[in-house]
């Protein structure tokens, strides 16, 4: 019902994605435009803690363990700090699209998945990545989504820059076949 402002420091910066944290009401991270990752751990107008550069795109926070947290650049390049931000690694490049889609599993923490016209995953945490299935798409994935009801096994993904007939897929496997 009510809003306020909250961007008294970025007042110029357009976030291509933002994300809450789990259990800290004002902590959030987000992915700027031309402007890399931010991160943001107490309310008001304080300021925000700049992370990386280049244009930041996807973020979240570990469900499980909100001190990890994984974001990521254009084009799929993809990052994890273990300590709330302070220090991050690259722990893997995609290669996808613009914005690349990077999703934590719904129930199970450790399983990330990211998508070019492959669809990929880390079953720890983001250390080692495998293509599961090659080929999903003919363009690049622009969205995935993992079911939270049955995490399992049913995934979806979509592409389609620009066009009123976009693919979506549907995997009943885990990704194994779409």
């Amino acid at each position: 019902a009510t809003w306020s402002a909250k961007n008294a420091t970025l007042p110029t910066l357009q976030l291509y994605r933002i994300a809450s944290h789990p259990t800290t009401r004002d902590a959030v991270m987000g992915g700027a435009q031309d402007n890399g990752n931010f991160r943001k751990t107490a309310a008001g107008d304080g300021a925000w803690t700049f992370l990386t550069t280049g244009d930041g795109m996807e973020c979240f926070y570990d469900y499980s363990n909100p001190t990890t947290m994984y974001f990521s650049t254009q084009r799929g390049s993809l990052y994890k700090s273990t300590n709330g931000g302070t220090n991050y690694s690259k722990v893997y490049s995609v290669g996808g699209a613009w914005v690349t889609p990077f999703v934590q599993h719904p129930t199970d923490p450790n399983t990330i998945y990211s998508a070019n016209t492959d669809f990929i995953k880390s079953t720890n945490g983001g250390i080692n990545w495998t293509t599961v299935t090659s080929g999903v798409m003919t363009d690049n994935v622009l969205a995935i989504a993992v079911s939270p009801v049955t995490p399992a096994n049913i995934l979806i993904a979509g592409s389609g820059d620009y066009t009123s007939n976009a693919p979506v897929k549907v995997s009943t496997n885990s990704g194994g076949s779409w």
